[in-house]
């Protein structure tokens, strides 16, 4: 079973978002999640990543701007048993 850590404090959730270079973008059309893997960056309080003037990113935050972005990081890998792998991590969502 994987030990989990989610950031609850808005330091630290500022200091993964600037630290880490991937996130994952959670979009939503007609009521099918769509989720994107993409570089950012971080300053100033907001997040910033590229999309193209055409392209399914830009479809479904048109349709429907309520949006999510995730961040983690696996700051250790270890094995528990033969043959089983753990991770623990911690995530800002």
């Amino acid at each position: 079973m994987e030990e989990q850590g989610f950031i609850e404090s808005r330091e630290e959730m500022e200091e993964l978002l600037r630290e880490e270079e991937i996130g994952y973008l959670g979009l939503s059309l007609d009521g099918e999640p769509y989720v994107v893997p993409l570089n950012y960056s971080y300053a100033d309080g907001k997040i910033y990543f590229h999309c193209g003037l055409k392209g399914k990113k830009l479809v479904c935050m048109t349709a429907n701007p309520q949006v999510c972005f995730t961040v983690a990081v696996s700051w250790r890998r270890f094995a528990s048993t033969p043959g089983e792998t753990r991770a623990m991590w911690t995530a800002t969502v």
